[in-house]
């Protein structure tokens, strides 16, 4: 019997898995800074910033657009890793910056979207 290269790389691929059906809610929260810092251009640091709730499967996207003139929110993360199924909290971001300066206690420095998912049975 003779196979395509293309049948062949299909088998190769095939993958099942379950699929259950969701709700998914979308919340946007501000980052605000928990400290003052100083920031040099092209330089990334590790910010302190408000607490922010994280239920159990939410899903985090980090907002692309710029919030605050010295620089972007480029990631986000949590006191401690943990399972997407426990709550978490975010506490700090990499902070890129563009601009020499000091970003000041209370600024808000990016966003984030939530989007608050629930299996639905």
């Amino acid at each position: 019997m003779k196979m395509r290269i293309r049948d062949l790389v299909n088998k190769a691929f095939e993958v099942s898995a379950e699929v259950r059906p969701t709700e998914v809610k979308r919340v946007v929260y501000s980052l605000i800074s928990a400290e003052n810092k100083e920031v040099k251009k092209s330089q990334t640091i590790l910010l302190e910033v408000n607490p922010v709730d994280v239920p159990p499967y939410g899903l985090i996207i980090v907002g692309g657009y710029a919030r605050h003139p010295l620089g972007n929110v480029i990631t986000v993360l949590e006191d401690k890793p943990r399972l997407i199924e426990q709550p978490r909290k975010i506490t700090k971001a990499a902070f890129h910056a563009w601009e020499d300066g000091k970003v000041e206690k209370g600024e808000v420095v990016g966003v984030v979207d939530m989007m608050l998912t629930k299996v639905v049975r």
